[in-house]
């Protein structure tokens, strides 16, 4: 293992990573993407590329800025993918020992991949121990063995090969041919690059840029539970998961993620997805008896509605005057629906005790209150010191017909009792 994966306590000098001002310029180099193998890095395995600065490491991280004179190193199967300023991309397989310099790159141990981005003023070069190779606007292999042969495949443009120690004259390879420099020894005969080796080098140029540049996949459509892996395999976390209502999906079928399908990002970004939760639609439930709403509402998949009442003399009693969520509302299977039901008594005055507050932890009776209208049953509350739960009405009737906790039981004062009013039918 190499001094570059050791553990240090010391905090990595930032000065050159970050910038700052209006007088910030360009980074000598960018850190676009690391890489396990085939697919990109999650942070906690961004170590797998160190970027060295004055002999202190720090894990490698997308869009880190680098600069000249520090090193670059890749574990067994970590990738990285630099951005020169000059107008170079640099692929780093797994590995490699490099140190960036002006604006070259001293090759100590592995293989880079070269690719010209734009139209440059600065020639880059890359070096190793005996042999320096001037690049002229090309894509091509660079790799240096362990025995310090060095080996180039040139895929565009030229390369011209001069050694560092001098005894032999230059070598310039052009596209489509590749071949070896060892040192101590004049560069071997050209050969032609095999045209399927060259395909492989372009693939891999291209997995490596879309793996180290993820595009934010297209999930909608799709179901929930394949958000997790398609995200991982483009190298993003799965974030937030909320459910939406809507008419347009099944249930369990991703609706949208955030950012958008398509959305350029980085390694280790968080992706939301919004998923169609089981969504029913409220029935038309208005003017209808109460014992009818319930029937359309189980058929429709609801559960029992809740009740309420409103003083409405010139509706029958028991009849749906009001609906929340209202009809024709598409909503979620575990919205409770609320009906407020027509009845003909006005609404009782308040009933206040003011007497007292009931002392912690002493026992009441609950009253009977059965057969008693709703006025007389809140009175009967009050005066056994309890208070007034929930009141539900029914279709008819205008007295108590259920109640809970129920009569005779002892609970601690002031425990709320509810009950029903009226029956379902006639």
């Amino acid at each position: 293992m190499t001094r570059a994966f050791q553990r240090r306590p010391v905090a990595l000098l930032l000065a050159g990573l970050v910038c700052a001002g209006s007088a910030c310029t360009a980074p000598f180099a960018k850190l676009d993407g690391v890489l396990v193998e085939t697919r990109p890095a999650l942070p906690t395995e961004f170590g797998r590329v160190q970027i060295i600065r004055e002999g202190t490491a720090r894990d490698g991280r997308p869009k880190m800025s680098v600069e000249k004179g520090d090193g670059l190193v890749t574990a067994v199967d970590g990738v990285a993918l630099l951005t020169l300023r000059a107008g170079y991309e640099v692929i780093f397989e797994p590995g490699t020992e490099a140190t960036l310099e002006n604006p070259s790159i001293l090759m100590k141990l592995g293989k880079i991949i070269v690719k010209k981005l734009q139209e440059v003023k600065e020639k880059l070069t890359v070096n190793s121990q005996f042999v320096s190779a001037g690049v002229e606007g090309t894509q091509f292999v660079y790799e240096v063995t362990r025995d310090q042969a060095v080996h180039i495949a040139v895929l565009e443009g030229r390369v011209t090969v001069r050694s560092r120690a001098g005894g032999w004259d230059s070598v310039t390879y052009a596209a489509g041919e590749t071949g070896t420099i060892r040192a101590g020894s004049s560069p071997s005969r050209m050969q032609r690059l095999d045209p399927a080796a060259a395909r492989a080098i372009r693939q891999r140029i291209e997995a490596v840029e879309n793996a180290a540049r993820p595009i934010v996949p297209q999930l909608r459509g799709e179901p929930e539970e394949a958000a997790r892996p398609v995200l991982q395999a483009r190298g993003f976390v799965l974030g937030s998961v909320t459910r939406v209502v809507t008419r347009d999906f099944p249930a369990g079928i991703i609706v949208n993620t955030r950012p958008v399908a398509g959305t350029p990002g980085r390694a280790g970004d968080r992706v939301s997805v919004q998923v169609a939760d089981s969504s029913l639609i409220v029935p038309a439930l208005l003017g209808r008896p109460l014992s009818e709403a319930v029937r359309l509402l189980a058929a429709a998949g609801f559960r029992s509605p809740d009740t309420m009442s409103q003083y409405r003399p010139e509706v029958r009693i028991g009849t749906v005057v009001g609906v929340a969520p209202s009809d024709g509302a598409v909503v979620g299977a575990s919205t409770k629906i609320v009906l407020t039901l027509a009845r003909h008594t006005p609404d009782p005055r308040a009933v206040v005790d003011t007497a007292h507050t009931p002392p912690a932890g002493r026992t009441c009776v609950v009253p009977k209150l059965n057969d008693l209208s709703e006025a007389a049953a809140s009175r009967a509350l009050i005066g056994a010191t309890l208070r007034v739960g929930k009141v539900s009405h029914s279709e008819t009737g205008t007295t108590v017909t259920q109640q809970s906790p129920a009569p005779g039981r002892k609970v601690t004062c002031g425990t709320a009792v509810d009950f029903v009013i009226g029956t379902i039918g006639d």
